[in-house]
């Protein structure tokens, strides 16, 4: 493995990212980022939060449209959490994230079609 090698692998895991800002409050699935057709995303970076608003804590599901199981947090009144560990989805799989209560949850993440 060459220098260029290397680079190209840290681009991957380090390069640009896209993702939207969103507060969700629906209890249940909100798809929260899709890649494009024939894609999988690599989610680099994800924050939430719950605002002092709330007025019950909120279990929180973050999965892969085919239901593979990334993240499951309680969040708190208020709440956050942060992970930037690197997660890669299958081909054509939305980011969902799942809420057992319909409570604000702020989304915030970093990701990338690849």
């Amino acid at each position: 493995m060459g220098a260029l090698d290397t680079f190209r692998d840290i681009a991957k895991r380090f390069g640009p990212a896209r993702g939207v800002p969103q507060s969700i409050s629906a209890l249940g699935d909100t798809t929260v980022y899709t890649p494009a057709p024939s894609y999988r995303v690599r989610l680099k970076w994800l924050g939430l939060s719950s605002p002092s608003t709330n007025t019950a804590g909120v279990l929180v599901t973050v999965k892969w449209s085919d239901g593979t199981l990334i993240y499951l947090w309680d969040m708190g009144v208020p709440g956050a959490f942060s992970h930037s560990s690197v997660r890669e989805g299958p081909v054509d799989a939305s980011l969902i994230v799942n809420l057992s209560d319909s409570q604000v949850v702020r989304v915030n993440l970093d990701a990338e079609d690849y």
